[in-house]
């Protein structure tokens, strides 16, 4: 049986933690990219794994460990609106710029005829933040509308992602993830996480607005698979 090779930017954050199991499960050989300044290698302990500490702005890096790889999930990112406002230009640089690199290490690789051919495939982590305020009904041919610097970087993301597909048919695949909650998020602000972390600390529950309003959340194990 052909082992798959698996390349995850990002695999110590809370999602690449949870895919990096289930990649391993499936028998994948995971390789880990992350540069640690919000994963954890906790989050990998014990597993047999290959990490590389490194940032997605390291572009030489990236050619380097990107071409003995078959797939790349790219989930590496500046992860929130709040640190796009307070610093557009890292949220850009992290987002845009990284991404950017990625795909290009994708391209130079190519070019090495030690390297895995063009048929690389890239499975990109964007967000539902691309798609800003929307008037209900919510659908999928309305024009996105950003409205914060982090949905404006993983929109322009998402396109160079469709550019480098059609320019060199690079096989890549998008992803809008949207509320996700799980193992390994203890550390995300995200509403779920703040709440288990009230009940185990016995604290109390602040809820914000009327209690009325409704948000859809995704688990983090069906996200993976």
């Amino acid at each position: 049986m052909k082992i798959t090779s698996v390349l995850v930017t990002g695999g110590a954050g809370f999602i690449g933690a949870n895919l990096v199991r289930m990649l391993l499960k499936r028998d994948c050989k995971v390789t880990v990219f992350d540069n640690f300044s919000t994963g954890r290698y906790a989050y990998l302990e014990g597993l047999p794994v290959d990490i590389v500490e490194g940032d997605v702005l390291d572009r030489d890096l990236l050619i380097e460990v990107i071409r003995s790889h078959q797939s790349i999930i790219h989930l590496a990112a500046q992860t929130g609106v709040p640190g796009s406002l307070l610093d557009p230009y890292h949220d850009c640089e992290a987002n845009v710029v990284g991404t950017l690199n990625v795909l290009e290490a994708c391209r130079a690789a190519a070019k090495d005829s030690s390297a895995t051919k063009m048929s690389q495939k890239i499975v990109f982590a964007s967000s539902n933040a691309p798609l800003g305020r929307q008037i209900p009904p919510a659908a999928e041919d309305k024009a996105p509308l950003p409205v914060s610097p982090y949905g404006a970087s993983k929109l322009a993301a998402e396109a160079y992602c469709l550019a480098y597909y059609g320019s060199w048919g690079l096989n890549t695949i998008v992803l809008r993830f949207g509320n996700v909650y799980g193992p390994f998020s203890e550390h995300k602000g995200s509403v779920v996480a703040e709440f288990f972390k009230a009940i185990c600390n016995n604290s109390v529950i602040t809820m914000h607005g009327d209690g009325a309003q409704t948000r859809d959340f995704v688990y983090v194990a069906d996200l993976c698979r």
